[in-house]
């Protein structure tokens, strides 16, 4: 049994479809890539593995349990299943300290001590443990990102979701976020991304799945989905991302 099974998964938004019966299985300590064309519904598909959107056929289970049955419980499930966003979504006025210890104090039932404690080894991982004490506004998009994953990581979730993570920070300061994931992989972390960085997706995932109106086209692993991909809709797509970003799928310059 995978660890997240994903069946016949349909989602809708306004009548228009954006999740076509999409079917799809991660295993534990797996790191998948999920490529695709803007709209292609990667980031929908992350929001409802974490239940922030109703499907609207379909199931998704995570260790076995049906995230959508009548008696799901949502909290439990986000302990489990931690994500991130495009947009940082830390709490402005906030310190970072706060913005890190308030899901856990509130949700887990951490006491402030402990919840600081942890909160203060995350910020050492992250490279950051200097920056508890200010806002958010102060800090640069890849610090502000860097402590969003930190934040994620607090609620101790066994898997990870990254929906374009670096999508909306200075291509100087991408490499700092990619470096945190790539080390939060090489840690064994289920990680699930949605990204259009195509090079790290080579180096990093385990799998890479390209999506196409809201279904799975192809997947495999990386060498050969970047590379020698089976499907027209896959090669054209790569084509466009190279023909935009010479580079991007082999590392050049």
């Amino acid at each position: 049994m995978a660890y997240v099974e994903i069946r016949d998964l349909y989602k809708s938004y306004g009548g228009t479809p954006v999740l076509t019966g999409l079917t799809l299985d991660i295993e534990e300590h797996e790191v998948v890539c999920l490529i695709g064309p803007s709209g292609c519904g990667k980031s929908t598909l992350l929001r409802c593995l974490n239940a922030l959107e109703p499907i609207d056929g379909g199931r998704v289970l995570v260790e076995g349990q049906d995230i959508w049955a009548d008696d799901g419980d949502t909290d439990q499930l986000r302990m489990r299943v931690g994500i991130v966003f495009q947009q940082y979504n830390l709490f402005p006025h906030m310190n970072v300290l706060d913005n890190i210890t308030l899901a856990p104090r509130r949700v887990l039932g951490m006491r402030r001590r402990e919840a600081e404690a942890v909160a203060r080894e995350l910020l050492a991982r992250v490279r950051l443990e200097d920056k508890a004490a200010e806002h958010p506004d102060r800090l640069s998009g890849g610090q502000q990102q860097r402590i969003a994953i930190a934040r994620a990581l607090a609620m101790q979730p066994r898997v990870l979701l990254l929906d374009e993570v670096t999508s909306a920070l200075d291509p100087e300061i991408v490499g700092e976020v990619l470096e945190l994931i790539g080390e939060l992989a090489a840690d064994g972390m289920t990680l699930v991304l949605a990204t259009h960085e195509m090079s790290f997706a080579r180096d990093v995932a385990d799998r890479v799945v390209f999506l196409s109106a809201g279904n799975v086209v192809e997947q495999g692993p990386p060498e050969r989905i970047l590379t020698a991909p089976e499907d027209e809709r896959t090669r054209q797509f790569l084509h466009r991302v190279l023909a935009a970003r010479p580079g991007a799928v082999t590392g050049g310059p």
